[in-house]
């Protein structure tokens, strides 16, 4: 008999809510709720995209309670909008959720994948929920490189990371960034893999929504699936960001 294969996973990692939701000029004008709303829109649309892959295992990590209900927010939401097809997927045991705790995001991120990588998943990719148009063919494409590396990288705009994927558990490639400087993590996260003898590679450059000119990407995204006929991806970060633009008088 042959042997079973090995199931990749794929991680939607939440950070703290304090980092996670929006640092921009348009969440100055927002309320608490509003922005937590705004935050699980984000993540629902990642999800739903992410339920569209084939043969993954699919895991949100989130670091509290609040979070939690964050997560539990976007399922329940998420549910009315999924075909069967999907609706099969999310109500097996190809999706799941779980805390993740630790001192710090970096602590976070490596029992994130430790804990993955121990149940016996690989390659193991982790993305934030702050990209909610990244597309499957984003991830297919990460999930590609690492059939010839040992890491790979989506780098963001700002010098930080919308995905890290790993073929087996590499712990320094997580302990030797310092998560609280200043320096960029990016080039922290190269230097780390660049000082040893792990192969590595790179996607196209991203964003996440963490920065006022980052809202413009993600309109011009919105836009263009609508005008290709997407009517799904990313809908229910527009639907959110389009009551909240009503309510601001400058817009973004």
């Amino acid at each position: 008999m042959p042997a079973k294969k090995t199931q990749q996973a794929l991680i939607i990692f939440l950070e703290d809510t304090n980092r996670d939701i929006i640092h921009s000029r348009l969440t100055d004008d927002l309320s608490h709720e509003e922005k937590n709303r705004l935050y699980s829109a984000f993540l629902e649309d990642t999800i739903y995209t992410c339920l569209n892959l084939k043969d993954v295992l699919l895991k949100v990590n989130y670091p509290s309670q609040e979070a939690k209900s964050i997560v539990d927010s976007s399922i329940s939401a998420l549910e009315n909008r999924l075909t069967p097809k999907q609706k099969k997927t999310f109500k097996s045991n190809c999706f799941e959720t779980e805390m993740i705790t630790g001192k710090g995001q970096g602590e976070r991120l490596k029992h994130a994948f430790e804990q993955t990588f121990t149940n016996g998943h690989r390659p193991v990719l982790l993305i934030g929920c702050v990209t909610p148009t990244l597309s499957k063919k984003a991830i297919q494409d990460a999930y590609r490189q690492l059939k010839k590396s040992d890491v790979v990288f989506g780098p963001t705009l700002e010098g930080s990371y919308y995905l890290v994927g790993l073929n087996r558990m590499e712990n320094h490639v997580l302990e030797k960034i310092e998560w609280a400087s200043d320096k960029p993590v990016y080039s922290q996260m190269v230097s780390a893999v660049s000082d040893s003898t792990l192969n590595w590679n790179e996607l196209e450059l991203w964003y996440d929504l963490r920065q006022p000119e980052d809202f413009e990407f993600l309109i011009r995204d919105i836009n263009f699936f609508r005008q290709i006929g997407d009517e799904n991806s990313a809908s229910r970060t527009e639907e959110v960001l389009n009551e909240i633009l009503k309510k601001i008088p400058d817009g973004l």
